[in-house]
């Protein structure tokens, strides 16, 4: 074997090797954030951060139900009735990018407006408590 096929065949074993690297390092596994979200979500109680206050569908005598979309648009229903169609961004935020074990929030982002969110055992859990808003809870029923 020469000395240029020698090169040329190292050179392909390591763009090889390179790209299953890259290849084993994506996230494959997990789903992607918008994924998680798309649905229908029914409310079951908002928790004002600031005093602690409940508000349930009881308690407001209305029902209000999110049907979030692979378009990234949300359709809210207030007692099964059409009010608002919104489009709908979803990211992640790393805390600490300089961290590779460092923990991640989901944000979520309507008309300009940043939440956190977290999906549990077919819980949606949307949180403004970091400016001081509510903890808005929903229930996957899709």
């Amino acid at each position: 074997m020469q000395i240029g096929s020698r090169r040329i065949l190292g050179s392909m074993l390591i763009v090889v090797l390179l790209s299953l690297l890259c290849y084993g390092c994506s996230k494959d596994e997990n789903p992607e954030v918008d994924d998680l979200i798309v649905g229908t979500w029914v409310w079951v109680e908002t928790i004002n951060a600031w005093s602690g206050v409940k508000y349930t569908p009881d308690s407001e005598g209305y029902s209000k139900t999110s049907i979030y979309k692979n378009d990234n648009t949300v359709d809210s229903y207030k007692d099964g009735d059409l009010v608002q169609t919104e489009s709908y961004q979803t990211r992640e935020k790393v805390y600490n990018p300089d961290d590779p074990n460092s923990e991640t929030a989901m944000i979520l982002i309507i008309n300009e407006s940043e939440s956190y969110f977290s999906i549990r055992n077919d819980t949606l859990t949307i949180s403004q408590a970091h400016v001081d808003g509510p903890a808005i809870f929903f229930k996957r029923i899709e």
